[in-house]
């Protein structure tokens, strides 16, 4: 119970720590390890800066950006940390960074999700991290499961699912990113599926459809749909009336979007609600 308590208390401090009201700057954290450890802790991305004392940009983005009360606001939603470009040589070789300033969003695994080189004013400074402002907490459970059993299909196929979730709620790099991240898992689920059920085969290839059409494919998903979709097993016919929703709804197709839509249930249901009433 001590323990649980002490940890509890860790974190509290280190969120609130971050950035301090009035302060100068942003409480960086210096130790990459550390701020892995954080971000699992706290179910946040990371906002990695390689920088370097002689680095202009570096300084001019301490000055004109992270400096900034609405910039320092939001970056409570990241762990932040700050490593020298010349001195963490294995973190530069890992991240191929060549430039700075070069900063990485990652997350608690080190994966990227997003990166920019160069100096970025307040204002596009401050778009970026709106669109990364993202709670994890739902993807690193997925990940930690997968820690443990890498060669788990249906682990992997949790991840995938995961991502894609979260993504449907992003717009911009953010979607894109985490879209591409879910194709990762997809793909990796898909060559676990070789000696699988057809239906969980069917599953995969119609969560990479919608993927697609999450990237705005509207046109290309309906056409293979009814092509490479002529049977659909019991269990995966919701996911492919979602995906025919979506794609008609988002194409004006308002009349073929309703059809389907009736058809909609669970979770899938929630997400059809939701685009109907924005």
């Amino acid at each position: 119970m001590k323990k649980i308590v002490m940890l509890v208390s860790i974190v509290l401090l280190m969120q609130s720590s971050f950035v301090k009201a009035n302060s100068k700057s942003i409480n960086w954290i210096h130790s990459y390890e550390d701020g892995l450890k954080m971000s699992k802790l706290l179910n946040k991305p990371i906002l990695l800066d390689f920088t370097a004392l002689w680095c202009g940009p570096c300084r001019k983005m301490d000055r004109d950006v992270w400096s900034k009360e609405d910039v320092k606001l939001i970056m409570n939603n990241f762990v932040p940390v700050k490593v020298d470009f010349d001195t963490e040589k294995e973190l530069v070789r890992k991240y191929s960074v060549k430039g700075i300033p070069y900063i990485f969003i990652i997350d608690a695994w080190g994966s990227e999700l997003y990166s920019f080189i160069g100096y970025r004013d307040e204002i596009q400074t401050l778009k970026i991290l709106k669109n990364f402002s993202i709670n994890m907490s739902s993807i690193y459970q997925a990940l930690t499961i997968l820690e443990k059993s890498k060669d788990n299909l249906y682990s992997n196929l949790r991840v995938a699912q995961k991502f894609q979730n979260v993504a449907f709620m992003l717009t911009d790099d953010s979607k894109k990113s985490f879209l591409k991240r879910s194709n990762k898992y997809l793909r990796e689920s898909e060559s676990l599926a070789k000696n699988s059920e057809k239906k969980v085969k069917e599953k995969i290839a119609l969560l990479h459809l919608l993927n697609k059409a999450y990237n705005k494919s509207y046109k290309s998903v309906l056409k293979k749909l009814p092509k490479e979709f002529k049977e659909v097993d019991k269990s995966n016919k919701c996911l492919y009336n979602y995906i025919e929703f979506y794609c008609n709804q988002l194409q004006g197709n308002t009349v073929e979007a309703e059809k389907y839509y009736q058809l909609i249930t669970g979770s899938y249901k929630q997400k059809a609600d939701f685009i109907l009433k924005v």
